[in-house]
């Protein structure tokens, strides 16, 4: 509210309160707690006051104050909403307590494991690991093993004597956060382990058929094959089918003896063939090819695949209870913890509809189908696809304050699907149709694509009132159900108005940490468009075990590192996925141009870190002043990195923020626009992001 100054009967503004209290308009008001807000320098301002009441009396204690001469205005303090998506945030990925997971499970990494647990941990799903048994007393499955059975000794228990069938498992479902060993991709299955190999890893036909069939029937959502013959079996072949028609999912490593096709029982129809990729998503030299479904990461013997191991059995690379192998038995255990997780968190889905997500999802590596299938397993993208779709807005309700006969204008409201399955919306107006109107009435939506509904308020013609109106949004799924969403929009027309506008972000931030120059004063690059260049760094930049010594710095806004650590620029592409780079930093990676203005230089800050700095330089594609960006990236040795944006481009286009390293195993990543893609937020001018070590995960 605003009180004329010339009412006041006080002229010093320290006694404000006080004078306030002597107008008649604020009789029987208790005025404690009433706040003098800094709003206005000007001379013939009134005084703005914050005035709290009872709840249920603003608009009556509002309309007395309006009526008093002395009140320059009175209105309520309306709430204000944030111009982001509520989940406009990527979630932050899970990083385990399990030990071995940082620093020895880069395949759960280099698939996803981290971004999936964010989502999902998945259910109880049963699934059955016909194999060499496991580790009954493993700590790893407590509480989670059924009695299964053994098909090598009939009578004994399934106890592993090998390995391998423990290994697989830990894979599938080893505990997450326990604190001990490993991670496993469905830390809440149920594991059946069927013993059909001895201890020399070897086991007949007939046993591992039979094992099919009894997983089948003793409830078992998926059943890990992790196990290979070189001859087609009849035997094999009807229990495969068996299995097959009561809607299981049957999961099969293609062999290691390349370059043999697909042998048996991953070669059946129906199957899903895995091969092994390393690191780099290339296929390994072991892997069989042709009629490959999927793929995901086997190792080599320099990239071991860790896992859980039996008590009592010797692995010389690890120690108790955990072990290292290779091969495309790990590659297929983790396609069929991935199921687990995914059908864990969707369980009405069909093994058709699981098949279906776990290749549509599936990374393409530029490799040809005959060695990789569909791709490389993406778990993250694979549990982001199982999500119910639905339909999310920017804002709960829209509000309006104007005065009387302000012209129409326009409100956007965001629309965004925490699925990665697409849903398809349509808009009306169920209420104010005489001043309301949508402008665009249908569209679709899917994880990372939002979309936009402009509405359209039209108030010139309104009386002073207020007037209330709907929204109402249709949501069909895939599937053809529907989501229903009613949004209130409110108008509130006034004779006059004393607006006062806030700026408010989306997410907590750190205020600007702008670094200085030492002594020794900025270095200039003499930067032109897509250019590049190495650099020294004045001290061991620290990242965990590993020490950076040289960066490479583009005209693009990012750097690299090590310098010998080249990229070409651009595109932009969202990290770490899809881009060329193994080890760098997006400050404000987009098409930038030093030649048309700006200046790029680095330093050593009066805190110690090493600065590379962007001044006030163009994008290439420019079309205004505004089109100019300042920030900062600085390194410190310990390993931190601050991100400082004094001021931003008035048109973001493509750009991404964030940070990788360790080949793109571990990221932060802070945001993403490319395209129709909109990931995470970006950074706001006036604003430090701060990445520490363990936000790479």
């Amino acid at each position: 509210m605003g009180v004329r100054r010339a009412a006041l009967p006080l002229a010093r503004e320290s006694d404000a309160i006080k004078a306030i209290g002597t107008l008649s308009a604020f009789g029987g008001l208790s005025l404690t707690d009433t706040e003098v807000l800094q709003i206005s320098d000007a001379a013939n301002a009134p005084l703005f006051l914050r005035l709290y009441v009872a709840e249920g009396r603003e608009i009556g204690t509002i309309a007395r104050l309006q009526a008093d001469p002395a009140i320059a205005f009175a209105e309520p303090n309306w709430i204000a909403h944030a111009a982001v998506m509520n989940g406009d945030e990527m979630p932050t990925p899970v990083l385990p307590n399990d030990p071995l997971f940082r620093t020895n499970q880069w395949a759960m990494q280099r698939i996803g494991a981290s971004r999936a647990w964010a989502i999902s941990q998945g259910s109880a799903i049963r699934v059955a690991v016909v194999d060499s048994g496991i580790d009954l007393n493993h700590p790893e499955f407590a509480g989670r093993l059924l009695a299964g059975k053994n098909y090598v000794t009939p009578g004994a228990t399934p106890q592993d004597d090998s390995g391998h069938g423990t290994h697989v498992s830990g894979i599938i479902g080893a505990a997450l956060n326990n604190g001990e060993g490993v991670a496993g991709l469905a830390p809440h299955v149920l594991i059946d382990p069927r013993k059909v190999l001895n201890s020399l890893n070897s086991g007949t036909v007939a046993n591992i058929a039979q094992a099919i069939r009894d997983a089948a029937d003793g409830g078992a959502k998926i059943i890990n094959l992790s196990l290979t013959t070189d001859q087609p079996s009849s035997v094999l072949e009807s229990a495969v089918n068996y299995a097959l028609g009561k809607g299981i999912l049957l999961v099969g490593a293609v062999g290691n003896s390349a370059p043999n096709p697909v042998w048996w029982p991953a070669a059946y129809p129906g199957v899903l063939a895995v091969a092994a990729t390393d690191r780099s998503d290339q296929r390994t030299y072991y892997s069989h090819t042709g009629a490959v479904d999927l793929a995901a990461p086997g190792g080599l013997s320099s990239q071991l695949i860790h896992s859980t191991w039996p008590t009592g059995i010797n692995c010389p690379t690890v120690g108790p209870n955990y072990c290292t192998a290779v091969g495309t038995s790990m590659s297929a255990a983790f396609v069929s913890g991935t199921a687990a997780l995914v059908w864990g968190t969707r369980p009405d889905l069909s093994l058709v509809q699981i098949k279906n997500i776990l290749l549509e999802t599936a990374r393409k590596t530029g490799a040809p189908s005959t060695d990789v299938g569909a791709g490389r397993l993406d778990v993250q993208a694979a549990v982001r696809q199982a999500l119910l779709s639905d339909v999310r807005t920017s804002r709960a309700q829209i509000s309006g304050l104007v005065v009387v006969g302000a012209p129409a204008y326009t409100e956007t409201l965001t629309l965004d699907n925490p699925s990665g399955d697409p849903i398809f919306w349509q808009a009306s107006v169920t209420d104010g149709n005489d001043w309301l109107a949508v402008q665009n009435a249908s569209g679709g939506t899917r994880y990372g694509e939002p979309t936009q509904l402009p509405l359209r308020l039209s108030p010139t013609l309104l009386p002073i009132g207020d007037y209330a109106g709907a929204l109402r949004i249709t949501g069909t799924r895939t599937n053809n159900s529907q989501v229903i969403l009613t949004i209130p929009v409110d108008l509130h027309v006034r004779s006059a108005l004393h607006t006062v506008y806030l700026s408010q972000i989306g997410r907590t931030t750190t205020p600007l940490e702008w670094q200085t120059p030492d002594a020794n004063g900025k270095q200039s690059m003499q930067m032109t468009d897509n250019s590049s260049a190495g650099l020294p760094l004045p001290f061991t930049f620290y990242l965990e075990s590993q020490t950076v010594t040289t960066i490479r710095l583009y005209s693009d806004g990012f750097m690299t590192f090590p310098a010998s650590e080249s990229v070409a620029a651009l595109p932009v592409a969202c990290t770490p996925d899809a881009t060329a780079a193994q080890q760098a930093i997006y400050g404000w990676w987009t098409d930038l141009n030093p030649s048309l203005g700006g200046s790029v230089s680095t330093f050593t800050s009066l805190s110690g870190a090493y600065v590379a700095e962007f001044l006030d330089v163009s994008l290439s594609a420019a079309t205004t002043a505004a089109d100019r960006v300042s920030f900062q990236i600085a390194l410190f040795s310990n390993g931190r990195v601050k991100l400082n944006y004094a001021d931003l481009p008035g048109t973001a286009g493509d750009v991404v923020v964030g940070m990788e390293m360790n080949e793109g195993l571990l990221s932060s990543r802070i945001a993403c626009r490319k395209g129709k893609t909109a990931l995470g937020l970006l950074p706001l001018a006036g604003q430090t992001i701060v990445i520490e070590t363990n936000d790479l995960r």
